[in-house]
């Protein structure tokens, strides 16, 4: 019987293994693939003092400097907001798929486990483990697991939890390639429309992630059918592809940005971190870093629950409901400086 399973190598997953397994427990981390190219480059300065305390900062080496961002919202001008005078310093644009692999690397250094497989079932077995089914045919049984799974919460919904979420928000992103060297801006391109709002990032590979953010609207028009004809109708965000000669290397992709959360982030034997516990707007910039933050608290309850004591996880619980009240409310004032477009429906439901 494995001590923790973990559902999911990505961020939060990987780091939870690495941190549980370092602690002497035997840790294996089941994930069907792990991801290459994703969204959600960004890692904001306030992330530096836990990667610092991991011994981590080395993962952010190859990381371009997130030097600040400039956005046209609110305005029809860019206002620029910068990290200076941050008590971090700067945050960092990331290659995912270098900084995901690395951390998975780092938590099988550590003595975690990889195994490429998928979760299509789950329950107790007594009160001493669970079994876990895996896309394979085989049964993983498990002390305990976590449920690193991102939104979906593969391992939560099925012990019993639910997931409810505030929005319908998603994401329409793709990537393009420069035509002309010489650009060296790592700041973030923000800019609102009346239909969501738009962002674009130099990521390390030289590449540039453009992405739109709306509603998903039932019985409306694809909105990757839409990315392109609205791309050439922004002011902002088309004139930096423009400036740099830049051109599409893949078709338009989706991904969910709902904002939304678990009935619950914890059960018997198991425990939800990362975007399984709750998920984010990519406005807040805080997804990855709401991830390892959950991580670390989340590997450090299972421990203290494994040595007895019952505050653990009860206490985590509440830190996750303290991350997410707070993000809540700093959704709430963002959205609120945009009011060109207060009778739109987007805007209207971000009252």
């Amino acid at each position: 019987m494995m001590d923790v399973v973990v559902i999911g190598a990505g961020p939060a997953g990987a780091l939870a293994a690495g941190l549980l397994a370092r602690a002497g427990l035997a840790v294996t981390m089941i994930d069907p693939r792990p991801e290459g190219f994703r969204i959600g480059e960004g890692l904001p300065p306030a992330a530096r003092p836990l990667l610092h305390a991991l011994g981590l900062l080395p993962l952010v080496r190859d990381a371009l400097p997130g030097n600040g961002t400039l956005s046209a919202w609110g305005s029809d001008d860019l206002g620029v907001y910068d990290h200076i005078g941050e008590p971090y310093g700067h945050g960092w644009i990331l290659d995912r798929a270098r900084f995901d692999a690395g951390l998975r690397r780092w938590a099988c250094e550590g003595g975690a486990v990889l195994r490429i497989a998928r979760l299509v079932g789950a329950a107790h077995r007594g009160d001493e483990a669970l079994e876990l089914r895996l896309d394979d045919g085989t049964c993983v049984i498990a002390a305990f697991a976590i449920d690193a799974s991102g939104r979906p919460a593969a391992l939560a919904n099925r012990l019993g939890a639910t997931r409810t979420h505030v929005d319908a928000l998603v994401a329409t992103y793709a990537r393009f390639r420069a035509g002309v060297p010489g650009e060296f801006d790592t700041r973030i391109l923000v800019e609102a429309a009346a239909y969501g709002w738009w962002y674009t990032v130099r990521v390390p590979t030289g590449e540039r992630v453009v992405a739109l953010l709306r509603d998903h609207e039932p019985g409306a028009c694809s909105a990757r059918a839409e990315f392109v004809q609205l791309l050439v109708r922004t002011r902002f965000i088309a004139a930096t592809l423009a400036a740099g000669d830049y051109l599409p290397i893949e078709a338009p992709r989706g991904a969910d940005a709902r904002t939304g959360r678990l009935s619950h982030v914890f059960g018997d034997r198991w425990i939800a971190v990362g975007d399984a516990a709750f998920s984010v707007d990519p406005l807040s910039s805080q997804g990855l870093a709401d991830a390892l933050l959950t991580a670390d608290a989340g590997a450090k309850a299972i421990v203290a629950a494994r040595g007895g004591d019952p505050r653990g996880l009860p206490a985590y619980a509440e830190r996750v409901e303290r991350l997410y009240e707070r993000y809540l409310e700093h959704r709430l004032a963002t959205y609120a400086r945009e009011r060109r477009w207060p009778d739109e429906p987007f805007w209207l439901r971000r009252l």
